[in-house]
């Protein structure tokens, strides 16, 4: 995932980011990538959030320091920034 811009919206921060997927035969994906729309803002735990919706399921993202940690129904991840 890639995070090309980011607007400040009062509270919040309108993102447009890319997510990309590689090949998997076990899920019978082939690799691609989709453009999405999103927000960042703090969630009430107080914790910045990244959420976007892609049209088979919404995707929600924590800010942990360099990283990025995401839960979306049975699947995690963990983004890490590469200088």
């Amino acid at each position: 995932m890639a995070i090309k811009s980011v607007v400040k919206d009062g509270e919040k921060y309108n993102a447009t980011l890319t997510y990309a997927w590689g090949d998997s035969p076990e899920w019978h994906t082939k690799k691609g990538s989709s453009d999405y729309s999103g927000e960042i803002k703090k969630n009430d735990e107080g914790r910045w959030e990244l959420f976007f919706k892609s049209p088979r399921r919404p995707f929600k993202f924590y800010f942990d320091k360099d990283s990025l940690f995401g839960v979306t129904g049975t699947s995690e991840a963990t983004l890490r920034r590469i200088n």
